[in-house]
C-alpha cells in the first residue's frame, strides 16, 4: 500500500503515513501544490490515534460507534485546544496537532506534553464508562516530537489546508507507532526540552523507517511537582549556598517585618559573580512570605536608554502579557488587571498602552504634551504598586541599578520616600560604582558582598563536586585562581571537569586561564562550530535572548544545541519562562567581546533583519532594540529610523535624558550620512529634539539645533513643517532677549500658518510674542494693549483646541503682565483661572504654572512666606523642568527676603548660571536683584551690591526697562536699610565689608533716593500701582528720619492709597505702622 501524498510504502493497519504524517483514511483528491507563504518554525507535533476501535464497532455497529468516536475526537480536540495547540489534521479515530504553529506559544513542547497527558485521563475515563457499556475499551496512543518544520498551505485551487512538513514531523508520526495503548512517547529533541518539567522513563533505542540512526524515546507519565523555569533551575543543580547566610537571614527578617506593615528597601551590591542574584533566588525560595507577590524587573546595558525599561518588564510580567498578543488583546488584558486592582480601567489603560510602545490616541500622548503623559504614567506605576500592597506583601525586585535608566530611577526615587506602611520589600541589585538617590534613608539596608574566604570557597567545591574527599592541589587551585569569586571557582570546576582533569596530579600540572574572561573563553572554544557560533550570536542580542531569533540567525539544530548548553550549564531557561539567558553576564560579556567587530557589526545587523520579520506588527515595541542592533552597522537608515522612533517614544512618556541621547544619536549620524533620512523624516526628528531642548530649559540649544537646518525645512516645502521650525527657532530667540532676530521668524510662522489655515501655530506665535511684550518692551499703553491681544488670542485658540499647554501659558503669561504692571488683584485673578483650568481638565501643568505666577507675584509683594510655599508646591507638582526651574527661583526669591540667605544665595547661582548658559535671558530680570540680596545676607555685601549694577546693565543690553526698574526698586530697598540701620548686619560681616561699608553707609540714603526715583519715573509712566507705593514708602521712610514729616506723610498717604487699590494688605500694614 502506498500513501497518496507522498507515495511511500505503508503498512497495512497504520493510521497515518510514517514518511510525511499524511492521515491515510482521508480521501484527498485534490493535486498537491507549492507551499504558499510558508514559513520555517520550530514545533512540536502529536498525533494521536485510537486503538480498539474495530472490535468495539463489531460489538455496538457503525451509527453508536461513529457517536462514541465523535465524542472521542472532542475531548482529544479540546485537550489540544485547552493547551494552546492547534488541530490540523482530523481522521475518523486519530488526530495530528501541533503546538508552535501556525500560532506561536509559549512552552510548546511542554504544552504539547500536556495536552498529551490531558488526553490519556480524559479517554481513559471516557473509556472505562465505554467498556462497562458495551464490552470493549478504547484507548489512544500518542507520539510527540520537536524541530523545524516548513508551515505553509498546501493544496489546489478547490481546496487547501494550512500543514506542516518536515522530519521532525515525520518523527512523530512515527513514534506514535511505537508507543503502547494507553501511553504517550516522546523523541530525544522533546526531552531535552522538557525534561526538567515532567516524569518520564527511558523507553529504548528504537529504528525508524527513513532514519540512519536508531531513536531514543522516552514514555512521559505525568508533570513534575514543581514545573517553574526556576524550580527546573534549581533541581539543574544550583551549587549549595555558602558563606552567605548572615545575608539571607538579613532578608529573611526583613521579609517578615514588610509583611507585618513596615517597608523596607535592601541594596544588595557586589561585583560581577558574587552572588547578588542567587542571594535573591534564596530569599525567595525560602521565606519572603508564601503569600507575597514577586515583581521583577532588570535593568541592562544595552536597554539603559530605554525609559522605565524595569517597569515594562514589571507591567507584562504582573499582567501576564504575552510579546505576541494583538494590540487588542493587550489592550483587554490590561483592562481586567486594572480592574481588579480596583482602578479605572479605561482611564488608565491608554497609559499602560502608550508606556509598551502602543501608539495611543489623545491630545496628551503627543509630543507637545508629554509631559502630561508622564505625569500620569509615573503616578499610575506608583498607584499599581500601592493598590498591589493593599492586596499582599509585595516583593519589588530590580536587578542590575547600575544599567538603570533615568526615568526609572527617578521614579524609583519616589516609590521608596512615599512607601511609608506599605507591606512591601525593595530589593536592588548592582555592581560597585552606582550609588542610588535613596541611599541615606533611615529605612534603606545596604549589603556589600564581599568575596568568599577561603573555607567558604573550600565548602563551595566540595557541594560542587558532591564529595568531601577533595583533592587538596585541587582546592588549593581553585581558592587561589577564584579570590573568593563563587562563580569563578565553579567555572574552573567546569572548566577541569569537562577536560576530565578533576584529580590531583592533573590539578597540579594544570595550567589555569589567567582571567576569569579566559577561563570562560576556553570552555566556549571547545564547543564545537555550532554551538560556539550559536552562542556567538545570543551574545549579540543580550544577556536574555529569544532562541528562535538565535536560531534562525545561526541556524543549525536550535533543541539539541540549547540542550547541550544547558547541559554545560552555560545558558538556562528564564525565571519566567520567557527565554533564555546566560547563566551569568561575564559568559555574555566575554563571548561578545571575542566577536571581530566586522562580524560583530554582521551579527548584528543579521539580528536587528530577524527582529524586524517576528515583530512587523510590533515595531514601534521593540524600537529601541533595533535602534541598538542598527546602531551597531552601517546601516545609517535602519539606524536613524529606530533610533527617531525610540526617541519619540522616550518624549511620549517625557522621559527627556533618553530621548535627548536618542534623537542626538540621529541628528549626528545624519549630518555624517546625509543620504540617511530623507527631508521630511529628518524635519519631524528636529521638531522633536526641539521639544526635549524646550522641556530641558537650552533655548541656545534650540537655535543651534535648528538654525543650520532651515533651508532644508524651507526646500521641503511642507507649510506644516516650516512654520512649526520658524516659531520653535523663533520663540527660543524671545526668550534669549533677541527680539529683532525672533520676531521676524515668529511672523513669517503666523503667515504660513494664516495661509494653510494652521490656526494652532498662530497660537503659538500669539504666545510667543506675548512673552516678548511682557519682559522686553517698554510697558506703555500700545505696549499694554497688545499683549491683551496675543495673551487673550492664544488663550482662545487653546481653549478652541483643547490645548491646554497653550491656554496655561496665555493664562499664565496674562498673570505675570498684571504683576509686572503692579496689580497684584489682578495677577491674582488670573493665576486662579490656571487653577480652575487643572480642575477642569484633571491636567496638572496648569496648577504648576498658577503656583510659580503666585510665587514670583508674592515675592515681589511683600509675601514671602506664600512665595516660599507657593514655589516648593509647584517645584513638587511640575514635571517640565522649566516650570521647575521658576518654581524654585520664585521659592528662593521669598527665602533671601526671610533672611534664609545661604539656601537663596546657592539656588540663585545656580539658576543664574543655568539661565545665562542655556539662553534663558527672559529669567534674568529677577534673579539677578534678588540673588544680590541674598549674597549680602550671607556677608558680601560689595559681591551682592556689584550682582545687582551687573544685572541691570544686562538688562539694559537686552532693553527690558521694566527689570532695570525691578533692580532699582531693589537697590533702593537695600540703601533705604542701610540708612536707616534696618537689619544692621553682625560686626564681624560689617569688618569683613569695612570698605565697602565706609564707602556706602555715608552716602545710603542719596543712592537710595536716586535709584528710588528712577523707578518711581518708570513705574508712574507705565502706572504700575503696587512697585509706586513701594518707592513711596521708602522715599516716607527716608523723608520721616529726616523730620520731614509733610513730605512724609503725603508720601505715605499716597502709597496707601495706592496699594489699596490693588488690595495689596502686607503693605498696607508696613505703611499704618510706620505713619503711625
Amino acid at each position: 500500500m502506498q500513501c497518496p501524498k507522498c507515495q511511500g510504502e505503508i503498512a497495512g493497519d497504520a493510521r497515518f503515513c510514517s514518511a510525511c504524517g499524511e492521515p491515510l483514511n482521508a480521501d484527498t483528491e485534490t493535486e498537491a501544490a507549492p507551499i504558499g507563504g510558508g514559513e520555517r518554525r520550530r514545533v512540536t507535533a502529536v498525533f494521536a490515534d485510537v486503538v480498539g476501535s474495530t472490535p468495539l464497532a463489531e460489538r455496538v455497529g457503525e451509527e453508536v460507534l461513529y457517536n462514541i468516536m465523535a465524542e472521542i475526537i472532542a475531548d482529544m480536540s479540546a485537550a489540544v485546544t485547552d493547551h494552546g495547540g492547534t488541530i490540523e489534521k482530523l481522521t475518523g479515530d486519530g488526530l495530528m496537532a501541533l503546538f508552535g504553529a501556525p500560532l506561536a506559544v509559549e512552552d510548546a513542547p511542554l504544552n504539547a506534553c500536556r495536552a498529551g497527558l490531558d488526553i490519556l485521563a480524559r479517554i481513559d475515563a471516557k473509556g472505562r464508562a465505554i467498556e462497562a457499556e458495551h464490552g470493549e475499551r478504547p484507548e489512544v496512543r500518542i507520539g510527540v516530537n520537536s524541530g523545524y518544520a516548513v508551515v505553509g498551505a498546501l493544496g489546489g485551487a478547490l481546496q487547501q489546508e494550512v500543514t506542516a512538513l518536515g522530519d521532525s514531523v515525520n518523527v512523530a508520526a512515527r513514534l506514535e507507532g511505537l508507543a503502547a495503548p494507553g501511553t504517550m512517547v516522546v523523541g530525544e529533541a522533546t526531552y531535552q526540552l522538557v525534561a526538567d518539567f515532567v516524569v518520564a522513563e527511558f523507553a529504548g533505542e528504537h529504528g525508524v523507517k527513513g532514519k540512519t540512526e536508531a531513536q531514543k524515546i522516552w514514555r512521559v507519565d505525568g508533570l513534575a511537582a514543581d514545573t517553574s523555569r526556576f524550580d527546573a533551575a534549581l533541581r539543574r543543580g544550583l551549587t549549595q549556598l555558602v558563606g552567605r547566610q548572615n545575608e539571607l537571614d538579613t532578608l529573611l527578617d526583613l521579609a517578615k517585618t514588610t509583611s507585618g506593615g513596615a517597608a523596607r528597601v535592601v541594596n544588595i551590591i557586589g561585583e560581577a559573580g558574587l552572588g547578588k542574584s542567587r542571594l535573591v533566588h534564596e530569599l525567595r525560595e525560602r521565606g519572603s512570605g508564601e503569600d507575597a507577590v514577586w515583581l521583577q524587573g532588570n535593568c541592562s546595558e544595552s536597554g539603559h536608554g530605554t525609559p522605565f525599561l524595569p517597569f515594562i518588564d514589571v507591567v507584562r510580567s504582573s499582567f501576564r502579557i504575552d510579546e505576541k498578543e494583538s494590540e487588542t488583546a493587550l489592550e483587554r488584558r490590561l483592562k481586567r488587571g486594572l480592574e481588579r486592582l480596583g482602578l479605572d480601567a479605561e482611564a488608565e489603560a491608554p497609559y499602560l498602552l502608550n508606556l509598551l510602545g502602543v501608539k495611543v490616541e489623545g491630545a496628551e500622548f503627543t509630543k507637545e504634551h508629554s509631559e502630561i503623559a508622564g505625569i500620569r504614567t509615573r503616578d499610575l506605576l506608583a498607584r499599581l504598586l500601592e493598590e498591589r500592597c493593599r492586596i499582599s506583601p509585595v516583593v519589588l525586585y530590580i536587578e542590575d541599578l547600575h544599567w538603570m535608566d533615568a526615568a526609572s530611577e527617578a521614579l524609583l526615587v519616589r516609590l521608596v520616600g512615599d512607601a511609608g506602611e506599605r507591606r512591601l520589600l525593595t530589593i536592588f541589585t548592582y555592581r560597585p560604582g552606582y550609588t542610588p538617590p535613596w541611599d541615606e534613608q533611615s529605612n534603606v539596608t545596604t549589603m556589600a558582598l564581599k568575596p568568599l574566604s577561603a573555607n567558604a570557597t573550600g565548602e563551595l567545591l566540595r557541594a560542587r563536586l558532591g564529595t568531601e574527599d577533595v583533592p587538596a592541589e585541587l582546592a588549593r587551585l581553585v581558592t587561589e585562581k577564584a579570590e573568593g569569586n563563587p562563580l569563578f571557582a565553579e567555572e574552573i570546576v567546569n572548566y577541569l571537569s569537562e577536560r576530565g582533569e578533576i584529580t590531583e596530579t592533573a590539578a597540579a600540572n594544570m595550567a589555569l586561564p589567567v582571567s576569569l574572561e579566559n577561563l570562560l573563553m576556553a570552555r566556549v572554544d571547545r564547543l564545537d562550530e555550532a554551538p560556539k557560533n550559536w552562542l556567538q550570536v545570543a551574545s549579540v542580542i543580550g544577556r536574555g535572548f529569544d532562541a528562535d531569533i538565535v536560531g534562525e540567525v545561526a541556524g543549525g539544530d536550535t533543541g539539541s544545541i540549547i540542550a547541550e548548553l544547558e547541559r554545560l550549564e552555560l545558558i538556562h531557561g528564564g525565571a519566567r519562562g520567557d527565554g533564555y539567558i546566560f547563566k551569568h553576564a561575564l559568559i555574555q560579556d566575554a563571548v561578545y567581546d571575542s566577536l571581530l567587530s566586522d562580524k560583530r557589526a554582521a551579527l548584528h545587523e543579521r539580528v536587528a533583519e530577524v527582529m524586524e520579520q517576528k515583530n512587523e506588527h510590533r515595531l514601534g515595541e521593540i524600537a529601541e532594540t533595533l535602534a541598538h542592533h542598527y546602531g551597531q552597522t552601517t546601516r545609517a537608515e535602519k539606524a536613524v529610523r529606530y533610533m527617531a522612533e525610540a526617541g519619540e517614544k522616550s518624549l511620549m512618556v517625557y522621559s527627556l535624558d533618553e530621548a535627548y541621547l536618542r534623537l542626538r544619536q540621529v541628528v549626528e549620524l545624519v549630518e555624517e550620512v546625509p543620504d540617511a533620512a530623507d527631508d521630511a523624516f529628518f524635519v519631524d526628528v528636529l521638531l522633536n529634539f526641539a521639544r526635549v531642548l524646550y522641556f530641558r530649559i537650552d533655548m541656545g540649544g534650540i537655535v543651534e539645533l535648528l538654525e543650520p537646518h532651515l533651508p532644508r525645512a524651507e526646500a521641503l516645502g511642507d507649510p506644516h513643517r516650516l512654520s512649526r521650525l520658524l516659531f520653535e527657532i523663533g520663540y527660543a530667540h524671545v526668550f534669549a532677549g533677541n527680539m529683532d532676530t525672533g520676531y521676524p521668524l515668529l511672523d513669517r510662522a503666523d503667515a504660513i500658518g494664516v495661509e494653510s489655515g494652521n490656526e494652532l501655530i498662530t497660537g503659538y506665535v500669539a504666545m510667543g510674542k506675548m512673552w516678548g511684550e511682557i519682559y522686553f518692551r517698554d510697558h506703555d499703553a500700545t505696549s499694554k494693549r497688545i499683549v491683551v491681544e496675543y495673551s487673550e488670542k492664544a488663550e482662545r485658540i487653546g481653549r478652541a483646541l483643547k490645548d491646554n499647554w497653550l491656554t496655561s501659558k496665555a493664562l499664565t503669561g496674562h498673570s505675570l503682565y498684571h504683576t509686572s504692571y503692579g496689580r497684584p488683584n489682578e495677577a491674582r485673578r488670573w493665576a486662579q483661572k490656571l487653577f480652575e483650568l487643572t480642575r477642569e481638565t484633571n491636567d496638572p501643568r496648569p496648577r504648576a504654572m498658577g503656583l510659580w505666577a503666585l510665587a514670583i507675584l508674592e515675592a515681589t509683594h511683600f509675601a514671602p512666606e506664600e512665595a516660599v510655599e507657593n514655589g516648593r508646591e509647584g517645584a513638587g507638582l511640575a514635571l517640565c523642568e522649566m516650570d521647575r526651574a521658576v518654581c524654585v527661583v520664585g521659592r528662593a526669591m521669598g527665602l533671601a527676603l526671610l533672611g534664609q540667605n545661604e539656601e537663596a544665595n546657592q539656588v540663585l547661582t545656580e539658576a543664574l548660571d543655568l539661565v545665562l548658559s542655556r539662553g534663558m535671558a527672559l529669567l534674568t530680570g529677577v534673579i539677578a536683584p534678588f540673588r544680590g540680596i541674598a549674597m549680602m545676607g550671607v556677608g558680601d555685601m560689595a559681591g551682592g551690591e556689584k550682582c545687582i549694577m551687573e544685572g541691570m546693565e544686562m538688562q539694559r543690553r537686552l532693553k527690558s526697562p521694566n527689570s532695570i526698574a525691578t533692580a532699582d526698586l531693589v537697590l533702593g530697598e537695600i540703601y533705604t536699610r542701610m540708612a536707616l540701620g534696618i537689619d544692621t548686619p553682625p560686626l564681624g560681616v560689617i569688618l569683613r565689608n569695612l570698605p565697602y561699608v565706609l564707602k556706602t553707609v555715608s552716602f545710603a540714603a542719596g543712592k537710595a533716593r536716586k535709584h528710588l526715583g528712577a523707578a518711581l519715573k518708570y513705574h508712574r509712566k507705565v502706572d504700575a500701582p503696587s512697585f509706586i507705593a513701594w518707592g513711596l514708602y521708602d522715599l516716607a521712610l527716608l523723608d520721616k528720619k529726616k523730620k520731614r514729616t509733610h513730605e512724609a506723610k503725603a508720601k505715605f498717604d499716597e502709597a496707601r492709597s495706592l496699594a489699596q487699590s490693588v488690595d495689596l494688605d502686607p503693605l498696607i500694614d508696613m505703611i499704618d505702622a510706620a505713619a503711625g
